[in-house]
């Protein structure tokens, strides 16, 4: 099994298809205009969801994905960034809530707020994500 699925790996680069078969190839090459048009559009769809919920403060910031969870300190490509503060929740009880739910959340805290990088998430888990993330 393990060399069944080595051997797809280096095929799938062989045929140069990795980037678009292999996710966090995928993942890692896409571009800070794509990830920015992403991040727009889930913090649109974030906030029409949210209305009613004035506690959750929803901004767009610059910086930079984190790879394999900082076991890559040197790659750190540009990214948009959702950041969210809670005004009757801590950064870190946020950040708890999000890593406690159904699927868990992972994200970090910078400056008090939480981050999402949405390059650490396909496209077919953003509605998955907005419904957790209203619920807050």
């Amino acid at each position: 099994l393990i060399y069944a699925a080595l051997e797809a790996t280096l095929e799938s680069f062989r045929r140069d298809t990795a980037v678009q078969e292999i996710p966090v190839l995928k993942m890692l090459s896409m571009s800070g205009t794509e990830i920015t048009a992403r991040i727009k559009r889930f913090a649109r769809r974030l906030k029409n969801k949210s209305k009613g919920n004035q506690d959750l403060q929803i901004e767009i910031i610059e910086g930079n994905s984190v790879v394999g969870g900082g076991s890559a300190p040197m790659a750190r490509p540009p990214a948009s960034l959702l950041a969210l503060k809670h005004a009757k929740m801590s950064a870190a009880n946020l950040e708890r809530n999000l890593r406690l739910s159904e699927p868990p959340v992972i994200t970090r805290i910078l400056d008090d707020k939480v981050l999402i990088d949405l390059r650490t998430v396909f496209e077919t888990e953003e509605t998955e994500l907005l419904e957790i993330l209203v619920k807050i």
